[in-house]
């Protein structure tokens, strides 16, 4: 994942390994209902809708709403609000998982 702020917006973009071309991470409004954009570095609502679009791509294979909703309050919490808030960190979708406690892949 790699946060950035473009002209003053935050951005989420997603690479799927080094070589690949990064995408912009999109909004889930399915999830959790809010147009004002993301951010990082505390717990607000701009966090909230990043850790709920973080939780829809990271876990493509759950699709219970409440499931995804539980998993975008522990990235919110362990996660998107430990970041530093006006920084543009770059972090392994591994580190999502080790921090919500998910076993570790094996390649």
């Amino acid at each position: 994942m790699l946060f950035r702020v473009v002209e003053g917006a935050p951005v989420a973009l997603y690479r799927a390994h080094d070589d690949a071309q990064a995408e912009l991470v999109v909004s889930r409004y399915d999830l959790f209902q809010y147009e004002g954009g993301y951010a990082w570095g505390y717990q607000g609502t701009g966090p909230q809708s990043l850790s709920h679009a973080l939780a829809a791509l990271v876990y493509p294979a759950i699709f219970d709403r409440g499931v995804l909703a539980d998993k975008a309050r522990e990235i919110l919490e362990k996660v998107v609000s430990q970041l530093p808030q006006g920084a543009e960190p770059n972090i392994p979708v591994s580190h999502i998982y080790q921090e919500c406690g998910e076993p570790e892949l094996i390649e």
